[in-house]
């Protein structure tokens, strides 16, 4: 696939995105009901909804449309749809990662420079729409995808790593603890900002490391991709045995990973969860086809822009089976990290060749 054509698919993806997420959502009702839930302060269940926070009506009204979308997700009511979000969640680690690094490249483009951003964008408006987009300009920046990021902030990645796991916590734990309806929704709240406190941390574990000049491995890239990558396909694997053998008539792998647009019926109490499910279920397919792509394009194309690249066996031909296999056991997120790991062993590799020299 061509350069132009690539770009070109991601756009595509990008539309689709919005179509299968936001239109779609219109279209059956769910949207509607999620504003009517708002306006009521009641869910269509009868579930109470919190719906003041900070007391500024137009930030509370914004807040409520994310509390009520992932009210019915998250609050294990229903199990398919937490595990679902839960998936999704695991498979972001790798992706804000992913946005993490690349904002730390010494020759990075300006508007690579902003996680937190990218964050609040797949998070509020979905990863289906913003993925691509943001795939697409990794693609344009070229040579500047293969610059070494600086020690310090390579340093601070594994316990950003780490961090970033245990910020999930406040929106999936609090159902599992048998918290309160208010709890549950406040968690979402405090989920929403989190995007900052991920960043804050990795600039403070940055300062750390260029104070004491300490040094957690000789390949902190790598270690955190490893992080990442293996708590999202532990998640991916353990999600799909526990529905393959859950008693439970209503879980079953088709259930939680499948789109089912008849799902959504107007009128029924279920619609909000059920068209939040849908939504986040096209986001998941979204996410993969664009992983897909993604690696494909990396472990094809970037290690002829690493200076003087490693030997011809480490580039394309056993890495992307290699891929294409973790993706399809261990995830999306399991898949991205992988290939993302290849690509800081190219850099490594080339950044010990030129020192020899």
């Amino acid at each position: 696939m061509g350069l132009v054509s690539l770009k070109t698919t991601f756009v595509g993806l990008s539309g689709l995105g919005f179509f299968l997420l936001w239109v779609v959502m219109g279209l059956n009702g769910s949207l509607e009901a999620l504003f009517k839930t708002i306006f009521s302060a009641e869910f269509p269940t009868g579930r109470a909804l919190k719906t003041s926070y900070t007391g500024i009506w137009p930030i509370d009204f914004l807040l409520c449309v994310l509390v009520v979308f992932f009210d019915g997700l998250n609050n294990l009511v229903d199990t398919t749809p937490y595990l679902m979000l839960l998936e999704l969640v695991s498979t972001l680690f790798v992706i804000n990662m992913m946005t993490l690094v690349e904002s730390r490249r010494m020759e990075g483009p300006y508007w690579m420079r902003f996680p937190a951003l990218w964050q609040y964008l797949w998070n509020s408006a979905g990863v289906a729409v913003f993925l691509p987009i943001y795939s697409l300009l990794y693609v344009n920046q070229g040579l500047t995808s293969a610059s070494q990021v600086p020690t310090a902030e390579a340093q601070a990645l594994p316990f950003t790593a780490v961090w970033s796991v245990l910020l999930a916590l406040p929106l999936m734990l609090p159902a599992v603890v048998n918290a309160s309806p208010f709890q549950i929704q406040n968690g979402v709240v405090i989920f929403f900002l989190t995007p900052p406190a991920f960043v804050f941390f990795h600039r403070l574990t940055k300062a750390i490391v260029t104070k004491t000049q300490f040094k957690a491995s000789r390949k902190p890239a790598k270690i955190a991709y490893w992080i990442v990558g293996s708590v999202s396909a532990l998640v991916h694997v353990g999600i799909a045995v526990y529905a393959m053998f859950s008693p439970a008539e209503d879980v079953s792998l088709s259930r939680i990973y499948i789109p089912h647009y008849n799902a959504v019926q107007r009128g029924h109490s279920d619609i909000v969860t059920e068209g939040a499910l849908l939504f986040i279920q096209f986001d998941y397919v979204i996410i993969n086809i664009v992983v897909l792509i993604l690696g494909t394009y990396i472990l094809c194309f970037e290690p002829a822009l690493i200076v003087k690249p490693v030997s011809g066996k480490d580039r394309a031909g056993s890495p992307l089976l290699a891929f294409l296999a973790i993706t399809g056991i261990f995830g999306a997120g399991a898949g991205l990290a992988f290939v993302l790991y290849c690509k800081e062993h190219w850099l490594d590799s080339a950044d010990t060749q030129r020192k020899r020299t």
